[in-house]
């Protein structure tokens, strides 16, 4: 784990989006970072506009479909401002369609809470921690990774903020 945080840190103080590597060198440098972080539960993206968050996003978002099949990852995108996510509409990883309104928003999020506590409740029977585990455990019946990925979500959190705080 210490190698881990060792090249998180180091990956980050490079400032991957705003420097003048190639298209594809940050591609690089991104999913190595995705790599490190796929052991941990969440990210959180944030900076100014312009700052390059939706070139990451979409970054995640490429590397995560490229990487799987969607038998082994399925997405659940929010996009409240309806600009970001819309191209991935048809994409066969995702869970439901992408969410654009608040208030469904906050519907698919209280059903990752209820997925959530059925999971470890399928890990805690099977004597498991993680998915992984879990999968090698049971080859006949695989979990999916589930990843949600909300773009703006101070957007999101001024159309229903309580309601989305209790899920998140």
């Amino acid at each position: 784990m210490e190698q881990d945080k060792k090249n998180i840190y180091e990956i980050l103080e490079e400032d991957i989006m705003n420097s003048d590597l190639s298209e594809a060198d940050k591609a690089a440098k991104l999913s190595r970072l995705l790599q490190v972080r796929s052991k941990q539960v969440n990210i959180m993206l944030v900076g100014a506009t312009g700052s390059g968050k939706s070139v990451c996003i979409n970054s995640i978002i490429m590397s995560l479909i490229l990487r799987s099949t969607p038998d082994e990852v399925k997405l659940i995108l929010i996009d409240p401002k309806k600009v970001e996510m819309l191209p991935y509409a048809n994409m066969p990883h995702l869970l439901c369609p992408v969410v654009i309104d608040p208030k469904k928003a906050n519907n698919a999020l209280k059903k990752v809470v209820v997925e959530m506590d059925r999971r470890y409740e399928l890990f805690a029977n099977n004597g498991v921690r993680n998915i992984d585990a879990y999968n090698n455990v049971n080859s006949e019946n695989k979990l999916y990774k589930l990843v949600v990925i909300i773009d703006e979500l101070a957007d999101l959190m001024l159309a229903c903020s309580k309601e989305v705080e209790e899920s998140i």
